[in-house]
């Protein structure tokens, strides 16, 4: 009779397990997803960074700053070796934008972030409107 009482105690120690890990899986999805974009967030704010100064750099001896319309052969051409996509992508597959201002004297970078929506508040802009001065 000890045996089949430690039986059922195995059996219900298995069987609470079973209902914790099915019960808090829905959580555990959760935090995961929360992870992924955050590390979405991080790596395509710090790809920007780097093309950011790269473009900088290029500023340096071009003294203007790359046309907008180029932006994707300069990238093609300079960057794809070195960054995660041959076609200048942010994480969620979107392309970057780039634009240059008025005066061709500072430009911007932005993705349009986890809502994959251009213009809403989670873009990630970086600029180099101060950078050229």
């Amino acid at each position: 009779m000890n045996t089949n009482i430690s039986g059922y105690r195995f059996l219900f120690f298995i069987l609470a397990a079973i209902g914790i890990v099915s019960g808090t899986s829905k959580y555990l999805n959760s935090a995961g997803d929360i992870f992924v974009r955050k590390y979405k967030i991080y790596k395509t704010r710090s790809e920007l960074e780097y093309i950011k100064s790269e473009l900088e750099k290029r500023y340096g001896e071009n003294k203007t700053a790359l046309p907008s319309h180029r932006f994707t052969h300069w990238y093609t051409q300079n960057l794809s070796p070195k960054l995660s996509f041959e076609f200048p992508l942010d994480r969620w597959g979107k392309p970057y934008n780039y634009e240059t201002d008025s005066k061709k004297s500072g430009f911007t970078l932005t993705s349009s972030g986890p809502d994959l929506k251009q213009g809403t508040d989670d873009d990630i802009i970086i600029s180099s409107a101060n950078s050229f001065k």
